[in-house]
């Protein structure tokens, strides 16, 4: 007898557990699903603030211009760092100055001289009086490179061994020579694309900022999706067939107990329970707890 009593309370306690893993998927669900309208709502903030980038963004073919343009960016870095390598290595050497500025000089002229001439573009479109130094000031970097390219032919010329670099004193201040001419060359060439298109750059960099700030919340949006429908989905519904089997089993083991399992739930967890099962069955069954109590 002792037995039969204990074996409703062991079923009961095994469907409570049940609920209670059924409700922390539930909340837990739900917490990811307002992050989910919190990544949109900030997606759609974005789209918003930059209709202009948002149309780009779609245009196959402007949005090729924008990285083209990006990617001449970075190709005038790398030159500019092969460039003022070696003058910049002496300098650090000889000043005791960090290594890390021979990666931060580079960038610091590329981003003076685009704002400079950004700026100035702005000031000649407003028809704004522009000062003589305000025309050419951008042009500054250019003497700069070819000083530092000197400097870095002088030392090559200085540090020549013949029994180390094997050839004349001639070929290698000439091989040297050659390949700083043609970095100087191609450096000042960009830098000309980069001054006479500031404009365009400028707006080349917005737009990879708000690109990479757009893929960012899409891969957020994204992940939690995929969780949600490969993992966390199908486990809350697998929780719930579980739930109306051992409910249904307990109704027919226990006809004489009539606990009414859904009274424990919110009403959040039935509805989304109703919906997993495409039917108001858990509602069903609050209804049919009731008319029983009503008849007790």
């Amino acid at each position: 007898m002792k037995k039969e009593r204990l074996a409703p309370s062991k079923a009961k306690l095994v469907i409570q557990i049940l609920i209670k893993d059924l409700l922390n998927l539930f909340l837990f669900f739900k917490s990811r699903n307002d992050e989910l309208m919190r990544l949109r709502i900030k997606l759609n903030t974005l789209d918003e603030n930059n209709p202009d980038y948002i149309e780009i963004f779609y245009d196959r073919r402007e949005n090729n211009k924008m990285s083209f343009r990006f990617v001449i960016l970075i190709l005038s870095f790398l030159v500019d760092f092969f460039l003022l390598n070696t003058a910049l290595d002496i300098l650090c050497y000889q000043f005791g100055w960090p290594n890390i500025l021979k990666f931060v000089v580079p960038v610091v002229l590329i981003i003076l001289e685009i704002g400079i001439s950004y700026f100035s573009a702005l000031q000649a479109r407003d028809e704004e009086k522009v000062s003589h130094l305000g025309k050419n000031l951008q042009y500054l970097i250019l003497p700069m490179l070819m000083g530092f390219s000197l400097l870095a032919i002088f030392y090559n010329a200085q540090s020549f061994i013949e029994g180390i670099d094997g050839m004349s004193f001639a070929s290698f201040v000439t091989f040297n020579g050659i390949i700083q001419i043609i970095l100087l060359i191609s450096s000042i060439m960009l830098h000309l694309w980069l001054i006479r298109n500031s404009e365009e750059i400028a707006e080349a960099i917005a737009y990879v900022r708000y690109k990479m700030a757009r893929n960012v919340i899409v891969d957020a949006i994204e992940k939690i999706e995929r969780s949600n429908s490969a993992k966390y989905m199908p486990h809350f519904t697998r929780l719930t067939h579980e739930y109306v089997r051992k409910t249904d089993d307990f109704k027919r083991k226990f006809p004489e107990e009539h606990f009414n399992f859904p009274s424990t739930m919110p009403q959040e967890l039935v509805d989304g329970m109703n919906k997993v099962m495409g039917r108001r069955i858990i509602t069903l069954d609050i209804e049919k707890m009731s008319n029983l109590n009503k008849v007790e």
